[in-house]
């Protein structure tokens, strides 16, 4: 479950315009990507719901299958040589399978790709999926998914 609430902006950051995200538009955003790749990879998603907290603010929930696995934080630095390798092919085959197909993900942190499964039949999950847009019309996808892989590796150099 992931819960998103509006949150006013701290006005004595000069650059806060350009980092605020309008909540609700995130919301609406993950869930229409979440049901847009509901057939390419997990989670399951079970649906947007409005919600009062309860300091009787609005806020939205994603209501989203739970997905065991280590990120790349905790495959990084207490997993065997194969099994990086293995997570590797497997992260960069879903990145560039998703922009391959007109996608691309922004948002590309190492808490956003878990290795789910066993041996012989691990995949990587993509999620957090709030920053990802279709790309229309795509650009040459063969590009887009080698910068996206290119991000996604990148990220096991700060591991």
């Amino acid at each position: 479950m992931k819960i998103i609430q509006r949150l006013l902006p701290d006005p004595s950051d000069s650059h806060w315009r350009e980092a605020y995200y309008d909540p609700l538009d995130l919301a609406h955003n993950e869930a229409w990507v979440y049901q847009m790749l509901a057939h390419r990879q997990g989670p399951y998603f079970f649906g947007l719901f409005n919600i009062i907290t309860p300091s009787q603010e609005a806020a939205w929930v994603l209501v989203l299958e739970f997905i065991p696995g280590p990120t790349i934080h905790d495959v990084a630095k207490s997993m065997s040589t194969d099994v990086i390798h293995d997570f590797c092919t497997l992260g960069l085959d879903a990145v560039r399978d998703l922009a391959l197909s007109g996608w691309t993900l922004r948002d590309i942190r190492c808490s956003n790709f878990i290795l789910c499964g066993s041996s012989g039949s691990a995949v990587v999950v993509m999620v957090d999926l709030y920053d990802t847009v279709r790309v229309i019309p795509p650009p040459t996808l063969e590009r887009l998914a080698m910068v996206d892989a290119k991000r996604f590796l990148m990220r096991f150099k700060v591991v």
